[in-house]
């Protein structure tokens, strides 16, 4: 106990010392450990997918640091790098010891490694424990937060040319409706944990705003309601720790249960190459914080604790996208659209064309090694969702009404920890997946995930891990390990292996497919870190041979290799360079494709004013769009940027922070990409005339 009473005099006496970190090293490493979370959402990037669901509590943490000494076990799965055992064991060692007088001191806990610690470090704090009273008179003691953004893409792409008013009306799938601007709002009220007051509101680039344009023809017009200003609203009020009511939340929330095979609505960092990210956490009912348009739930949600029972109800009502059709002189849906644009007035008129109906809940009996649950919901819809008649739909979800349930489980024993859950569909298809997570005292860690979603699961709301969307169709498992090396090293290895035994809409064959990655990490300093990583995937995709729904399938083989280093030469100067390479392979040299990218990231922030500079030059050439390369960017608070680099070209960017005050934060991005073989950006309506692809960002924070 000696060293505990050395820490204890250096936290009485030194105590700002003690905790002082450089809040640029520590915000860049944050940025840097959320990045690599993110990577394995490559695709959905580019589907317009609004990432700062996943972000924001990691982006909170970084300005709010989570203090170790009073954080409860919810609090500290937020931070998505512990499991379950050691966060066990890091409640275990504080009620034993005390509170924490050192960061440095977790490394005396059992199963958290060196690894785990550098991941969890830009976010957590120890400090001493403040007690905090709730009442009515503290209503007005919280804190908020206002953040305007404004983003366009500096040029004209080919939907912003508007046809003469004679052909509007033949084309008007073929043009933008609003300007090319994008607006977001954002206010949030915050008192501590108990309290939350939020609001949102977004339009996207080509839609209308308030007013319909005078160049739009008559006709056109008399198809328009007057825009209500933004495009999409979104609000939420919610109160917790209420005595035996845990939570209540009026408005849009989220409802997430189990790991994501009966209910999870919104995102989820799992599937991510850290083995603690493989299992879901779910934190049941949440308030809306991001601007996915149809990944919510719009109503009210309860949940209530009583002694180990802990019991959640909600009825969400709203109306989301689809396209209509009219069959038998009959409205049905036959699609549901979730990209959340409605900038022409073919997207215009899907939009709110459905109304559906969510409604159930979820009881959960926890001892301290065992949680069971019990997860139903009923699905409604207004009018019939149809399908095509093809094979690979003969078993999705068809008609008004869906009902879904299912059994999660959850054992903690001293080293291992046993998760999964088990769903059925109505219509009596089934799903299981079931893990397994190991902890050594080392800090090293592995996880074993096998999952089983019949082909005729039906489940519109379900978002476990997976492949494919939907978790139907598929059979997989994958082990995920995590092992430091000697002093400086840790290595990361995952292997996926996974079919879909039953006809997709790619594949008239059953199809098998593997995804390996290694990642191998060196630290020499606390200020220098090296990664080589490689990924190999393989898989059976359609031939382009030609356009039958019966053509032959080819295996192609995918190797991606990165090499990383970054350096923090001071408090106030740090750089990243980075190296990829993709080569894929079909089975001949003449399908064979290639791609390499090199980038520079400097940070920089000038020790007299309160400017902080980011900057990246990156060079790419591939031979398509089939090997591009993916590369995280930084980006304003709460946003995200994950281009797709292809072809032959380069892009830069500068982002600029400016702090005058505590209270005022100000950000400029610019970014450009330049292409060297082409004359023409884009496709479609996005398809601009030129070589160059510039975008502004500007965004404001207030504090109070």
């Amino acid at each position: 106990m000696k060293w505990k009473i050395i820490y204890g005099i250096i936290f009485l006496l030194g105590m700002p010392e003690l905790f002082a970190q450089q809040p640029d090293s520590v915000l860049l490493t944050g940025r840097e450990i959320i990045s690599k979370q993110l990577e394995h959402l490559e695709e959905e990037s580019e589907a317009g997918i609004d990432f700062s669901e996943l972000t924001a509590g990691l982006d909170y943490f970084l300005e709010n640091p989570l203090n170790l000494n009073e954080a409860d076990k919810s609090e500290l799965k937020k931070l998505v790098f512990l499991t379950d055992i050691q966060i066990k064991n890091l409640i275990d060692y504080r009620k034993k010891y005390g509170i924490f007088y050192s960061i440095y001191e977790l490394k005396a806990i059992d199963g958290l490694g060196r690894n785990t610690l550098e991941k969890i470090m830009p976010f957590v704090v120890v400090k001493p424990v403040v007690k905090r009273s709730f009442n009515h008179r503290r209503l007005l003691r919280g804190k908020h937060e206002l953040i305007l953004r404004y983003q366009r893409k500096l040029g004209t792409p080919a939907g912003y040319r508007i046809p003469t008013d004679s052909l509007q009306a033949d084309k008007s799938g073929s043009f933008y409706l609003g300007d090319p601007n994008r607006y977001y709002l954002r206010y949030r009220y915050k008192l501590y944990n108990k309290m939350s007051i939020g609001f949102l509101a977004e339009k996207d680039p080509g839609e209308l705003f308030f007013n319909v344009p005078s160049y739009l023809a008559q006709p056109i017009k008399e198809q328009l309601d007057r825009p209500a200003g933004f495009d999409f609203y979104s609000f939420h009020l919610g109160f917790e720790d209420l005595g035996l009511i845990r939570k209540i939340i009026l408005g849009d929330y989220h409802v997430r249960f189990g790991q994501g095979l009966v209910l999870w609505s919104g995102l989820s960092f799992s599937g991510g190459s850290d083995p603690s990210t493989l299992k879901r956490y779910a934190p049941g009912i949440s308030p809306n914080t991001s601007v996915n348009e149809g990944l919510f739930m719009r109503g009210g949600a309860l949940s209530m604790a009583w002694k180990r029972l802990e019991f959640s109800i909600f009825y969400s009502r709203k109306k989301t996208d689809a396209n209509i059709v009219i069959r038998n002189s009959k409205e049905e849906a036959s699609s549901l659209p979730s990209g959340g644009y409605h900038r022409t007035l073919n997207e215009l008129h899907d939009k709110n064309a459905l109304m559906q109906q969510h409604y159930g809940g979820h009881i959960t009996y926890s001892h301290e090694h065992f949680r069971i649950g019990i997860t139903a919901f009923e699905t409604v819809f207004d009018i019939d969702l149809v399908r095509d008649d093809i094979p690979s739909n003969m078993f999705r979800f068809r008609g008004r009404e869906n009902l879904n349930t299912g059994i999660d489980f959850d054992i903690l024993l001293k080293k291992t920890n046993l998760f999964g859950e088990l769903a059925y569909s109505i219509n009596g298809g089934w799903a299981i997946l079931a893990g397994l997570t190991h902890n050594t005292d080392n800090g090293s860690i592995i996880t074993i995930l096998y999952r089983e979603y019949r082909h005729q699961y039906q489940n519109l709301m379900a978002q476990a891990y997976g492949k494919r969307d939907g978790n139907a169709n598929e059979r997989g498992i994958r082990i995920a390990m995590e092992m430091p090396l000697f002093r400086t090293f840790v290595i990361q290895v995952s292997a996926d292996h996974y079919s879909y035994p039953w006809l997709t809409s790619r594949s008239i064959n059953t199809f098998r497919g593997q995804d390996h990655y290694v990642l191998l990490g060196y630290r020499p300093a606390r200020n220098t870190e090296l990664n080589l990583r490689y990924r190999y995937k393989n898989g059976d995709i359609k031939s382009n041979d030609n356009l039958s729904w019966f053509d032959e399938l080819r295996n192609e083989k995918k190797h991606n290799f990165r090499f990383m280093i970054r350096y923090a030469g001071s408090p106030y100067f740090s750089f990243k360079s980075q190296a990829e390479y993709t080569l894929i392979n079909s089975g001949n040299s003449v399908e064979r494709s290639s791609g390499g990218m090199i980038l520079q990231d400097v940070y920089f922030h000038p020790p007299a004013i309160p400017v902080k500079l980011t900057f990246r030059y990156a060079l790419f050439n591939t031979d398509g769009y089939g090997s591009r390369i993916y590369a995280y960017e930084n980006d304003v608070l709460y946003a995200s940027s994950m281009p797709a680099y292809y072809g032959k070209g380069f892009r830069y960017y500068i982002l600029i922070r400016y702090s005058p005050r505590k209270w005022l934060d100000a950000w400029l991005r610019f970014s450009m990409t330049n292409y060297t073989d082409r004359k023409t950006v884009g496709s479609g309506l996005e398809e601009m005339e030129g070589n160059k692809l510039p975008e502004i960002k500007v965004q404001l924070r207030i504090k109070l």
